[in-house]
C-alpha cells in the first residue's frame, strides 16, 4: 500500500513519514497540493495507485479539503485523512461532508496516526479495505 502523505511544514513532513516508514509502510511525500495531484496521477498511470491520502488542512494554494476534494475526485475510493492544527466542529462537519475518511488534531504522536491506519485497515474507509488484501467494503460510520 502507498500512502501519501501532504504538508507545507518540512519538519512535519519528515517526521510523519520517518514515523510511518519505520513502520513498514510504502510513503511518498509532497510538500503543496498541487504536487500531490501531480503524484496521484502519476501514480495511477503507473498502475500503482495511492492508497491512503494524509494531508494536513492548513498549506498555501490549495488546502488540504480542496486537495481531497480534487483527490478523490480523481480516485473516488481513495482512503484520506486530515490533519490539522486548527481544528474546530466546523471543520470537522466540512470534513464529513468531504467524504474524508479520517480527522487528527496536532499534535499528536506518530503512534496515534499508525492508530489511525490501523483502524482504517480494520475498517475499511472511502470504499476501499486498505491493508494487504484490498477489497470494496461498506464506508466506516
Amino acid at each position: 500500500m502507498t500512502i501519501l502523505l501532504v504538508d507545507d511544514d518540512p519538519g512535519t513532513l519528515n517526521a510523519l513519514k520517518i514515523g510511518l516508514i519505520s513502520h513498514g509502510f510504502n510513503v511518498v511525500a509532497a510538500g503543496s497540493g498541487a504536487d500531490a495531484l501531480e503524484i496521484i496521477r502519476e501514480s495511477a498511470a503507473r498502475n500503482v495507485p495511492v492508497r491512503l491520502l494524509i494531508s494536513d488542512f492548513r498549506m498555501p494554494g490549495m488546502d488540504g479539503l480542496q486537495l481531497i476534494r480534487a483527490a478523490k475526485a480523481m480516485v473516488p475510493d481513495l482512503a484520506t485523512v486530515l490533519i490539522t492544527g486548527y481544528g474546530s466542529e466546523g471543520l470537522r462537519e466540512d470534513t464529513e461532508w468531504a467524504g474524508v475518511s479520517g480527522y487528527l488534531e496536532k499534535p499528536f504522536t506518530p503512534d496515534v496516526l499508525i492508530r489511525e491506519i490501523e483502524a482504517l485497515r480494520e475498517n475499511g474507509s472511502g470504499g476501499v479495505l486498505i491493508g494487504s488484501e484490498e477489497r470494496a467494503c461498506a464506508r466506516r460510520k
